[in-house]
């Protein structure tokens, strides 16, 4: 799936998508959208060193090319939209350090190595966007090695409506460009001292996506009327701020003495709050819906509706969870859980969780 969108978009943009000459043909605008994001000139910070030059290493077909999403187009096709700024990336952090600069003997080249800039839903009407990017410094003798790589991760969740998801797209873009002089001068002065602590998001200069980490985590919750049993594989960046907050995905087992539940999350905010560089503590927040097996069918009449449950849930606990590593993980927590079903009503739980899983 992946190879035929990557060979689509290379198609669209040869027949000529980024210059935007010529007539899209009826195949084209059934197949195909874009949308172009307006970002100013934001002025150019003084930074102790000069930028040698900023280049593309994503390796797409055009450099102004930033996100591919999926929208609907007359109500029900649905076709790949293109979000494409009016300059290329490189260019938009090239101009972060030009005019106003103190150009010393201090040079530093710097690489585009990823970038990602997404939408999901949260809720109804509820839009989050995400963009997550690495620029890798290259401050040596030559310039060819990359040093150290800065992640960055920037979110916003607005409640958005119709189409304005490009207002939602620009203002993460800005701020994004606001903060690259900032962490690049960070950066540089903890690589040329050798000693401190290391700014947020700096890591080991890799290459590829090797510094994305895929995690598998599972949690145990005992209450005293059932057991659940959660399951999650998401992939992850590397931590960038004392608070990261995640949306994914969710699946739920729940058994008890009346009946079995399977569950899918609806809404799943999972937040955590750096303690140090071995343990986090642990928020997350679940809104799920699901099928009921009852184990009395034979004994007991159970309307049509019984087989739906809607479950809300808070879990607060403290996990390990080792900075930037490749770890095993574990914790433990409170669990306030509340279930919906037709013939029961409302009910609340409380119970305790263990958390376990791993990083790779």
């Amino acid at each position: 799936m992946q190879q035929m969108k990557s060979m689509r978009l290379v198609l669209l943009v040869a027949a000529g998508m980024a210059s935007g000459a010529g007539s899209q043909t009826l195949t084209e605008s059934l197949i195909r959208d874009s949308l172009f994001l307006d970002i100013p000139v934001i002025e150019a910070e003084n930074v102790p060193f000069s930028v040698d030059s900023v280049s593309d290493d994503r390796g797409v077909p055009d450099p102004r090319l930033v996100a591919v999403d999926e929208v609907s187009k007359y109500f029900y096709v649905p076709v790949d939209r293109f979000i494409i700024t009016g300059r290329p990336l490189a260019a938009l952090i090239q101009d972060r350090f030009q005019s106003g600069s103190d150009h010393s003997d201090a040079h530093i080249r710097l690489g585009l190595d990823h970038f990602r800039l997404q939408r999901s839903t949260v809720a109804l009407f509820f839009k989050h966007v995400r963009l997550n990017a690495a620029v890798s410094l290259h401050s040596g003798p030559d310039r060819s090695v990359p040093e150290r790589t800065l992640v960055f991760d920037k979110g916003i969740t607005r409640f958005f409506i119709g189409n304005p998801m490009k207002k939602g797209y620009e203002t993460v873009l800005r701020s994004w460009l606001g903060d690259i002089p900032g962490a690049v001068c960070s950066a540089d002065a903890y690589i040329r001292s050798g000693s401190g602590c290391p700014p947020a998001g700096l890591v080991p200069a890799e290459t590829g996506s090797s510094w994305m980490r895929l995690n598998m985590t599972g949690d145990l919750i005992a209450t005293p009327e059932e057991t659940i049993m959660d399951g999650r594989i998401f992939f992850s960046y590397p931590e960038t701020a004392l608070w990261t907050t995640r949306f994914d995905g969710l699946l739920r087992f729940r058994s008890g003495k009346k009946r079995d539940s399977v569950e899918w999350g609806i809404v799943n905010v999972s937040a955590a709050r750096r303690l140090n560089r071995d343990w986090r503590l642990l928020f997350r927040t679940h809104l799920l819906l699901g099928l009921n097996r009852w184990k009395d069918m034979k004994t007991a009449d159970h309307e049509l509706y019984d087989a739906l449950i809607g479950d809300f849930c808070l879990v607060q606990g403290l996990g390990y969870q080792p900075l930037h590593a490749r770890s095993l993980l574990f914790g433990a927590g409170f669990y306030q859980g509340m279930t919906v079903i037709y013939s029961e009503g409302i009910r609340f739980q409380f119970g305790l969780v263990v958390h376990t899983g791993v990083t790779l």
